[in-house]
């Protein structure tokens, strides 16, 4: 019978525990667990009205329907309910600290993860979210106890792994995070997270090539992740295959059009190899999207300076593809961004002369 909430940082999942043939708790169970809150609901209550059922364990179920129909306050009521029932229900204490770790009350649900565990023993389930607690309190020795408990107890675990690893990375420890995400590869060799992981790792010490491996597997597995056909060809980039490199920015750019790194990736490709038509209209998209960004978060440009140099790429494709008046109109706006650029307003004085160059004709 599960009779857990999952945690929300993860996906969800019921603990599972002995199922008993006759447990008619098992027939409310599977209703629930197949979206079937409301039918369950009507029999539980009427049960624990009844008194026909154990109320500390039909309150947990109610609890778990009322969760997964996303009404934490009465699925909260139930529980303590519950463990009031029965102080030694261990899933009624694991729900209630899920319960506040969704909240965001991450000392009352490490309290509750804690009792739960004092019935339950050791449990790589509670422990997970026990690490994602500390981790949120940014208590990180005592997160690396937890995932590294969860993680003993379910070595098969990605998301104690991911976290574990993260952790170790923070701590500069990258041959640790390394070695838990390849212990973690043994029993998901598919996994995209772990590969992804490893890679940037890789990536972060300069070994591209390793690097790449990684990177390659993620996409093999899912072939929609912009992310990492951007991280192939920053890879490659850094390798010196620019020509490897341009497919996998588009392809990244393709996917995700929300993704400006590829967009602006490609258009420095396009600018380096002198395809100044191409550099210009990849950069002004990333322009385009980069305005539509600012104006959802309600900014102003001018607080924007790391765009200037892309700025003044896309402008100086512009004047060399001999679109000067688009030109103009980028270089007025890194300008309006920094008006300490002397050198642009050389180029834009230099552009209006020429703008006005008249040609003479002579009749022989």
């Amino acid at each position: 019978m599960s009779s857990n909430v999952g945690s929300d940082e993860k996906k969800t999942k019921a603990q599972k525990n002995a199922v008993n043939g006759n447990d008619p708790l098992q027939q409310v169970d599977e209703l629930i667990m197949s979206g079937r809150e409301d039918e369950a609901l009507a029999i539980l209550k009427n049960q624990v009205d009844a008194g026909t059922e154990p109320v500390a364990k039909a309150c947990c179920q109610i609890g778990v329907a009322y969760s997964r129909k996303n009404d934490f306050v009465q699925a909260e009521k139930y529980f303590v309910r519950a463990v009031k029932a029965d102080p030694k229900l261990s899933e009624g204490f694991y729900n209630l600290g899920w319960i506040y770790q969704r909240k965001g009350d991450y000392d009352s649900a490490l309290a509750f993860y804690k009792e739960s565990l004092v019935e339950r023993g050791d449990d790589g389930e509670v422990y997970e979210g026990m690490g994602d607690c500390c981790l949120a309190l940014e208590k990180y020795d005592d997160a690396l106890a937890f995932f590294d408990a969860a993680l003993q107890l379910c070595p098969d675990s990605i998301h104690a792994a991911l976290n574990l690893a993260k952790i170790y990375l923070m701590k500069n420890a990258s041959d640790k995070a390394q070695e838990v995400l390849n212990l973690a590869l043994i029993s998901n060799p598919n996994e995209t997270e772990i590969h992804f992981s490893l890679g940037a790792i890789q990536k972060e010490m300069g070994n591209y090539e390793h690097a790449l491996a990684h990177f390659h597997k993620v996409v093999m597995y899912d072939e929609t992740n912009t992310f990492a056909f951007n991280e192939l060809g920053e890879c490659c980039q850094a390798l010196g295959l620019a020509k490897q490199a341009e497919p996998f920015f588009a392809q990244a750019a393709k996917l995700d059009e929300t993704n400006l790194t590829p967009k602006l990736n490609l258009g420095e490709l396009y600018y380096k190899k002198h395809r100044y038509d191409q550099t210009a209209v990849i950069l002004q998209q990333w322009l385009d999207d980069s305005m539509d960004q600012i104006e959802l978060e309600n900014g102003d440009i001018d607080h924007h300076g790391e765009l200037v140099p892309t700025l003044n790429m896309l402008a100086d494709a512009y004047n060399k593809s001999k679109q000067l008046s688009r030109a103009k109109e980028v270089w007025q706006l890194s300008l309006e961004i920094d008006e300490n650029q002397d050198e642009i307003k050389k180029l834009m004085n230099q552009s209006d002369v020429r703008s006005y160059d008249k040609v003479s004709l002579s009749l022989d």
